[in-house]
């Protein structure tokens, strides 16, 4: 005859039948063990107890409503312990009470499941060497929006050179080439921009030489950079360390995602992604001919030393005008002498005809200055008009005079120009500046909180780890892959739960307190 030897306990357990939560243990007597230690009922000798039957036990259902958890053993067949959870408790009689249970099937073959590699959707990591480990998109968001800057590098102008053709004198100074780029020109002079003193003497002399022309440009650029090759680079940070005074427990807070690099000159701004910047250096190079300045990011990411980001802008030429006339005057000076001095000598002799023809032949001399305006005109009408000496002594003193007005006149249109980057230089904020866009710390804290609870997104194929955190983890798995002896049903049961997701806190701690120190 068939003895009834089935161990039936009654506990209550901090775990629903939704799986959102569950218990991870290190060996099978310990989870024993833990249960054993939340028993609220026991009953001996109870009847076999069927895997997902309802149970009818003696005494009133209100005495078990601080039941929702039951452990059998049907030691008749085997030592195994099932658990399973009270769905509902129900009156029977005024004496009994009946029980509908449903098995606990990842307690139950907790030590049972061999885990094999799945798609892990979401999981707590093991380590965060760095925030660009994981870099699957979150499915939460945070605008970047503050900006925090890191550093900064001085561009301001403060040396003035000099570019021409020639020096003062004449002399060559031939070409150069910079970057590959070739340029006719080079540099004349060099002055500090406190101590301009001997610029506008040296540009007198080009005026003087009749070599005004060949001036091509008055350029402003930073001394600092100009000295050091036209090219400066440091090493700065690929992330930043804390989000406005919050330094997050989760780095993934700190990943391209949420935070981006930025470099900024001259109200130009770049940003980018920190996390394909591996070992980033700011790299400042200028064109002094020009005075464009390049600042951007060089980096290990997409190969060594790739500049993978910059900005531009142009530091204003500095503005001159000199006198046209004079220039020319003074490139022409033998003929204009010679002109000059033969005018005066002939300005006392009587008007005749041999005066006028000899006048003629000194007019000639400068034929070439009179190339437009009104003196192009009196050499012209004088030249086809004039018959007698006194209409030669005419046309002279019209000549003359308006030679003089030339001479005073600043016909040439002034050199120079000025840029976007002109207001920025005026008020001060002559730098190439670098740092983070965020959002605010309160934004990070959100962040953090989530990834407390749910670990990272992942979307790797890997073994699960029930025990990635020391007090509880999250993981969530899709089609999970496992092997066991344990019915089909259950383990159907089981994969639904990691597809859903759930979250295995360790015995030893407060379950469901996110409070608790989880860190690595």
């Amino acid at each position: 005859m068939f003895t009834p030897s089935t161990n039936l306990r009654l506990l209550n357990v901090p775990l629903e039948a939704g799986y959102s939560d569950t218990l991870w243990f290190p060996d099978i007597n310990t989870q024993t063990q833990y249960f054993l230690g939340k028993v609220v009922k026991t009953i001996n000798d109870f009847n076999f107890i069927k895997k997902d039957n309802t149970i009818t036990i003696n005494g009133n259902v209100e005495s078990y409503y601080n039941c929702n958890y039951i452990m059998y053993q049907n030691a008749n067949f085997s030592n195994k312990w099932f658990y399973a959870f009270i769905n509902r408790i129900e009156w029977a009689s005024n004496s009994s009470t009946r029980l509908y249970c449903s098995t606990d099937c990842i307690q139950s073959w907790f030590f049972d499941i061999t885990y094999y590699k799945s798609f892990i959707e979401r999981q707590h990591v093991t380590s965060e060497a760095a925030p660009n480990d994981y870099l699957a998109i979150e499915p939460i968001s945070c605008p970047a929006i503050l900006f925090r800057q890191m550093g900064y590098y001085s561009v301001e102008p403060d040396l003035v050179n000099v570019y021409a053709t020639c020096n003062s004198s004449g002399a060559p100074i031939g070409s150069t080439a910079r970057f590959g780029i070739v340029s006719g020109c080079g540099l004349a002079y060099g002055y500090d921009r406190s101590n301009i003193s001997g610029l506008g003497a040296r540009l007198n002399e080009y005026v003087s030489n009749g070599l005004a022309s060949a001036v091509t440009k008055i350029q402003q650029v930073p001394k600092a950079l100009f000295d050091a090759g036209c090219n400066y680079s440091q090493d700065i940070d690929r992330y930043p360390s804390d989000i406005n005074n919050y330094v997050p427990r989760n780095k993934k807070v700190l990943s391209g995602q949420f935070v981006k690099g930025y470099i900024a000159l001259y109200g130009q701004i770049c940003q980018y992604n920190p996390n394909g910047a591996l070992s980033p250096k700011l790299s400042v190079l200028l064109d002094p001919t020009t005075g464009t300045i390049l600042a951007g990011l060089k980096s290990n990411g997409a190969g060594a030393n790739q500049r993978l980001y910059a900005v531009q802008a142009r530091i204003p030429e500095a503005t001159w005008a000199y006198n046209q006339y004079k220039n020319d005057y003074n490139l022409h000076s033998g003929s204009n002498s010679m002109y000059y001095n033969r005018l005066t000598n002939y300005q006392e002799l009587k008007p005749t005809t041999e005066f006028g023809d000899t006048l003629m032949s000194a007019i000639g001399l400068i034929a070439g200055l009179a190339t437009g305006g009104k003196l192009g005109t009196t050499f012209t009408g004088f030249l086809n008009q004039a018959t007698t000496a006194e209409s030669y002594i005419n046309g002279y003193d019209e000549i003359t005079e308006e030679v003089s007005r030339r001479d005073e006149s600043l016909s040439a249109p002034p050199v120079g120009s000025v840029s976007a980057s002109t207001p920025y230089i005026a008020a001060g904020a002559n730098y190439v500046t670098w740092g983070f866009v965020t959002g605010t710390n309160g934004d990070a804290q959100r962040l953090d909180e989530y990834f407390d609870m749910f670990g990272y997104q992942l979307n790797r194929v890997m073994i699960p780890n029930l025990h990635a955190r020391k007090t509880w983890t999250y993981i969530r798995v899709t089609d999970l892959k496992a092997s066991g002896d344990f019915p089909n049903e259950d383990f159907d049961e089981i994969r639904k739960a990691f597809n859903h997701g759930l979250t295995f806190w360790d015995y030893t701690k407060t379950f469901g307190d996110y409070s608790q120190d989880n860190t690595l």
